[in-house]
């Protein structure tokens, strides 16, 4: 079945998670410093919100036959956030990265998504859509590949079982993003030397800053002064 990649999702909205879960960091150090267990109890509220998000994931995107990828993938992300966070206090710094990642890349797909008919009209408009749409899956060296590597990995030692299962249900779902994005750019395009319109100018602008983002900050963080950079900034964020 065809899906539907266009969600009706707002630019707005893909900054919200990252509001919202830093609101919830701030909750979290309260509950922690209230309940005095170390933290105990947040993580596993953290963890099992995340696999819930998860699931509700792959059961929309494996059993529905309308699917807002846009939409499913943000629950996804949202998920995979709120999991390595119940992962434990190392968990905060990759998922922070994934946080930001994240809302970068679905506000670029957002823009995409709304002029699916210009994306197939330019050879360099559909690269960086499918760049911005590879990024999601965690391509190397974008951010959300960081964080993954990172979080997931961490995960694997503290939680093993839930680890694998996270990875298998990726595994899964990446499948259906991957039609997605081929839906998404299906159709024949007209030659690079075809002039592009003013709209197709600022459109693959726009897309080339999320992509520049995406993959220009994954870059760095995979370097010694990122990681630091990446600590340093999870650090404050967790502390608001």
């Amino acid at each position: 079945p065809a899906a539907d990649v266009g969600a009706e999702l707002p630019v707005v909205g893909a900054a919200m998670p990252v509001v919202f879960f830093i609101a919830l960091l701030r909750l979290k150090h309260v509950a922690d410093a209230t309940i005095g267990d170390g933290g105990l109890w947040t993580e596993k509220l953290f963890l099992t919100l995340g696999l819930l998000l998860l699931l509700v994931a792959f059961v929309k995107l494996v059993f529905t036959k309308k699917r807002q990828l846009l939409s499913i993938s943000t629950t996804e992300h949202i998920g995979l956030v709120a999991f390595m966070i119940g992962a434990g206090p190392a968990g905060t710094i990759p998922a922070i990265i994934h946080l930001i990642g994240q809302s970068v890349a679905h506000s670029g797909l957002w823009y995409a998504v709304q002029d699916s008919a210009v994306v197939r009209s330019h050879p360099m408009i559909k690269y960086l859509s499918g760049a911005l749409f590879a990024s999601l899956l965690g391509a190397p060296f974008s951010m959300l590949f960081v964080s993954v590597l990172i979080g997931v990995g961490y995960a694997l030692q503290a939680h093993l079982v839930f680890a694998l299962l996270v990875f298998a249900a990726l595994a899964v779902m990446n499948v259906y993003f991957v039609r997605g994005v081929m839906t998404l750019t299906a159709g024949s395009a007209p030659s690079e030397s075809t002039p592009m319109t003013k709209h197709q100018k600022i459109l693959s602008t726009v897309l080339a800053v999320h992509v520049l983002i995406m993959f220009g900050v994954g870059g760095y963080l995979l370097t010694q002064q990122g990681i630091q950079f990446a600590v340093s900034v999870a650090e404050s964020v967790a502390s608001l």
